[in-house]
């Protein structure tokens, strides 16, 4: 059965799972206030096809995953939602997203199957161990869209912690993050993105951000070496600060394409361990000589429309740099912008993350 609600509130329920709602749910409008659950304080959702759309979803806790929302299966479309203020006393503060390899012989697709979700932000959640907005934990799947704002993790990952399951079915990639926004958080480590072995962050923009000890910006962790490696392609990142390594922090072997970076005191990219190929870069910091990267000396950013997403001045060394080659196939950046003047991008492609051009 099918439970399907429209401007309904949901207040002050308990339960194992799903505090507030569990199951095949459409829910279109409403309230999801002060529930309570182990697995999505608010609400859990499983393998069935759901739909949330134009919902708060806010002061919920959850002991172990998941206090906004917990989230089992590919086949949730979600939109116009606010995800703020939930509290977990485990992983993921606003969203978990849980999402183990189909069976022990399945084949990866060749385009991973992904959440697509619209116009969701989710905002000042918090997490007593890691992935304060989002924790994912997923074999060969991305996530598409999200504004991650002023989230808190105790431990790694302030804005998201992405986990690969394990070293199994390594010709797969772990989980991406693709064009979201991921601004203002606070962590130990890893105050944007905590990742590990084979995640992947493309298209976002990663600015704002502070950890206490490393990885302002993204903390690339310690883990067991799998292929592909760990990659961040087409990145806009800006004044992310940590006590050390306050841009990226590469503790794994990491490709960095097509990246914008400023703003980190001359310290874009740390390489802690592992080994890190950077190609098709414009930064602050001359990482690597190799002549596809750029060397800028005054910031390559302006502020949108509100002060954001950082878009480039049509006249910096980043317009052009990049390499289209190495961009994922979902990625339709022709029809997109990096600049303050709206003007859709073209070969060459340009560095940075890519945005909507704005209506004629």
């Amino acid at each position: 059965m099918r439970g399907e609600f429209t401007d309904c509130s949901f207040t002050n329920n308990e339960a194992d799972e799903g505090g507030a709602l569990y199951g095949t749910i459409d829910l279109q409008g409403g309230w999801v206030v002060e529930n309570s659950a182990r697995l999505g304080g608010g609400i859990r959702l499983t393998t069935l096809p759901m739909l949330l759309t134009g919902a708060v979803i806010q002061q919920n806790t959850a002991t172990q995953s998941g206090a906004g929302l917990y989230i089992s299966g590919h086949n949730a479309v979600l939109s116009e939602l606010l995800i703020v203020g939930n509290e977990s006393s485990g992983v993921g503060g606003g969203v978990s997203i849980d999402l183990p390899p189909a069976s022990a012989d399945a084949v990866c697709p060749s385009i991973p199957p992904h959440l697509d979700w619209q116009d969701v932000e989710v905002r000042q959640n918090y997490a007593a161990t890691n992935g304060g907005g989002l924790y994912m934990a997923a074999y060969h799947a991305r996530v598409d869209g999200l504004d991650i704002v002023d989230n808190e993790a105790f431990q790694d990952g302030g804005g998201a912690a992405l986990v690969r399951y394990d070293s199994s079915h390594s010709a797969c990639s772990g989980p991406r993050l693709f064009g979201s926004l991921i601004r203002e958080n606070r962590a130990a480590n890893g105050g944007g993105v905590e990742m590990t072995s084979s995640a992947r962050v493309e298209n976002s923009a990663i600015y704002g951000n502070s950890a206490v000890q490393a990885g302002g910006g993204i903390r690339l962790k310690d883990g067991e070496p799998v292929d592909p490696s760990a990659a961040l392609i087409n990145l806009s990142m800006d004044g992310n600060t940590a006590a050390m390594r306050p841009g990226i922090d590469a503790r794994i072997d990491v490709e960095i394409r097509n990246c914008a970076l400023w703003g980190h005191a001359g310290d874009d990219v740390a390489e802690t361990a592992g080994t890190v190929t950077f190609r098709n870069n414009c930064s602050e910091e001359a990482f690597d000589p190799d002549p596809s990267n750029t060397l800028l000396t005054a910031s390559p950013f302006e502020p949108g429309p509100d002060g954001e997403p950082r878009l480039l001045d049509s006249a910096v060394a980043c317009i052009d740099g990049a390499d289209s080659t190495v961009a994922p196939s979902y990625f339709d950046w022709e029809n997109m912008t990096t600049r303050v003047s709206g003007a859709l991008d073209a070969a060459p492609m340009d560095a940075g993350a890519h945005y909507p051009a704005p209506a004629p």
